[in-house]
């Protein structure tokens, strides 16, 4: 199975470029950042911003 995986990434490697893809235990220096420009800044919620809604 491992090698049919390690053949699978060689292969994607091969056409997309070195280290499209790679396996997690390599290790990635980069930072993840969220991308969210539409994310609000409150952190937490406020009980106003809560709807209420009635039903019957």
């Amino acid at each position: 199975m491992e090698a049919k995986l390690s053949k699978a990434l060689d292969n994607i490697n091969i056409r997309y470029g070195r280290n499209t893809v790679q396996l997690d235990a390599q290790g990635n220096d980069k930072q993840l950042q969220l991308n969210a420009p539409n994310l609000c800044t409150c952190y937490t919620t406020r009980i106003e911003d809560v709807m209420k809604i009635s039903i019957g």
